[in-house]
């Protein structure tokens, strides 16, 4: 898996969630097999108010795997794009976030007594949700484009390309 071959799979996503204009993201396709990937976004903002951040993808994985994983660590960003979701004071020792202004205390996926709290922070329910729009965004894993092939009289006739 490359940026370059997911390039056009990322645009539309980034572009479903209305990040296009406004977020800058650094893609890393490495070896993350524990967590398929990541994503940060910065709060820093350039002159021309775009944002910054980071998604890691685990470059191993499947087609459909990365697809999904695109489309779970860009709603991530969205999220923290829109201020749902936030850094937040630590609880204790424990990292914690806000979401929608409630404090939570954010859990690791690599402890497998806190994976179950970890996958029900309403980020990560919300992060999963979104996933199942991969198959309206991208029928059989493909990206779906109309093209013209003409007209008769008002009626427009496109042919249906995948790739």
């Amino acid at each position: 898996a490359t940026l370059k071959k997911y390039q056009p799979y990322i645009d539309i996503i980034m572009d479903d969630l209305g990040l296009t204009k406004n977020v800058h993201i650094e893609w890393v396709f490495g070896s993350y097999t524990y967590m398929g990937g990541d994503a940060v976004l910065y709060g820093n903002v350039n002159s021309k108010h775009i944002r910054f951040g980071r998604i890691r993808v685990d470059k191993i994985q499947g087609h459909g795997e990365i697809l999904r994983i695109l489309m779970h660590e860009l709603r991530h960003i969205y999220q923290a794009y829109t201020g749902r979701l936030q850094q937040a004071d630590r609880i204790g020792n424990k990292p914690a976030q806000t979401w929608d202004g409630q404090v939570y205390q954010q859990y690791g996926i690599k402890k497998s007594s806190e994976y179950t709290k970890y996958l029900a922070l309403p980020w990560e329910v919300d992060a999963r949700s979104y996933e199942k729009e991969k198959d309206l965004l991208f029928p059989n894993g493909r990206i779906i484009t109309k093209v013209y092939v003409g007209s008769i009289g008002k009626i427009k006739f496109y042919k249906i390309k995948g790739n």
